[in-house]
């Protein structure tokens, strides 16, 4: 099944279809990354972007109508890596038990968080506002149906929402983590893991 994703009302101004313009979107969005990782949301405007990026801000312009732009799209990148990341989880034990599919899920949900662990707390917070990420419930709706196809595959009861509750479970303990800045992410990994076999052990069967 495709999941519909529906744009965001902060797309960019236009698509880089040439190297050029690619390389300077990376630019643009490498140097919005290190600002919300140096100074979080209130340090973050396209002025202080371009300086960052070492362009004028009217370059910044020519791809991104405002700030919020920015964001969307680093969050838009941000979900879609995680939608890839569970995919190639999800495959890469398609013959496996319960137990390896929840440690492949849980260590790319956990590597995804902790790349860039101040920047993906910034874009928690970004992404309340449902127009900084207006794909973010499809992805996610993505993530789910992946979890509970495999999750069925393996008889647990009601796999819908023992997928909605594992993402939930994972999330919670990611963002606690977050919170208080903890760098342990392999520490972090076994807790969740931990948690979501002994919520899975009364579904089996």
């Amino acid at each position: 099944m495709t999941t519909r994703v529906s744009p965001t009302r902060h797309a960019p101004r236009k698509t880089p279809k040439q190297k050029r313009s690619e390389d300077t979107v990376a630019i643009i969005l490498e140097a919005s990354a290190r600002i919300l990782e140096g100074v979080g949301l209130d340090g973050f405007t396209t002025n202080a972007v371009a300086e960052r990026a070492g362009i004028s801000v009217g370059s910044v312009y020519q791809y991104f109508p405002s700030k919020h732009a920015i964001l969307a799209e680093l969050a838009r990148r941000h979900r879609v890596r995680f939608v890839d990341l569970t995919r190639t989880a999800i495959e890469s034990c398609r013959n496996e038990p319960t137990h390896a599919l929840i440690g492949r899920l849980v260590d790319a949900a956990v590597a995804e968080q902790f790349r860039r662990p101040a920047l993906a707390r910034m874009l928690d917070i970004a992404e309340r506002d449902p127009s900084i990420d207006g794909a973010g419930a499809a992805h996610l709706r993505a993530v789910l149906d992946m979890i509970a196809e495999a999750l069925a595959a393996r008889g647990l009861r009601d796999p819908v929402r023992a997928a909605e509750d594992l993402m939930a479970l994972t999330r919670a303990l990611t963002d606690a983590a977050g919170g208080r800045q903890e760098t342990r992410g392999a520490e972090v990994a076994v807790q969740i893991k931990n948690a979501a076999l002994g919520y899975l052990a009364d579904r089996a069967g």
